[in-house]
């Protein structure tokens, strides 16, 4: 009878042991899920922000920018381009609930303020301005916000940017006097 009892006891244990790990399984795909970068457009997921801009790419002709998604790490930053680094480095995919467009699509740009042109990025426009038109945005009191949120004001010192950011979809807006 003691034999009985204690080989119950150990099926008891085992039984509560793998009901306790397959929770715990579950608990750590839930976690994998929450880290994992989703695609927009397919059931694809991964942890590597590169590895997700590649198959948007490849698969979709796109880039995030163009798929309206944007990336937030658990700091609070959120940006269209992978160029963040900290030290949780844990990305998000939030969907900005624009239409999808394609890498093939036409860029959607600001005509010159000046003339007939339609420059095709945010350097180019400021270019056009100093060099065809010898004035600035600010002089117009305009600026530039690229589709990752950054402002241009001149020509100069975004030469940086252009390299970091992939985003072609820039708003022409005046500046606001106070």
């Amino acid at each position: 009878v003691s034999q009985k009892i204690k080989s119950s006891s150990k099926r008891i244990s085992q039984s509560i042991k793998v009901s306790i790990g397959a929770e715990d399984s579950k608990q750590i795909e839930t976690e994998k899920e929450k880290n994992e970068l989703e695609c927009p457009e397919c059931n694809y997921r991964t942890r590597n922000v590169s590895t997700w801009i590649k198959h948007l790419r490849a698969k979709h002709s796109t880039s995030p920018t163009q798929a309206g998604c944007l990336l937030r790490c658990d700091c609070g930053h959120e940006s269209y381009s992978r160029g963040h680094s900290c030290e949780i480095a844990n990305f998000t995919v939030i969907f900005t609930g624009r239409p999808i467009r394609r890498l093939s699509d036409p860029a959607i740009t600001p005509q010159c303020v000046l003339c007939e042109k339609y420059p095709k990025t945010p350097c180019g426009y400021t270019h056009h301005l100093q060099y065809n038109h010898k004035t600035t945005l600010s002089a117009n009191g305009m600026f530039l916000l690229c589709s990752c949120g950054t402002r241009y004001i001149s020509h100069h010192g975004h030469e940086k940017h252009d390299k970091k950011c992939t985003g072609r979809e820039f708003t022409l807006h005046k500046v606001e006097e106070d």
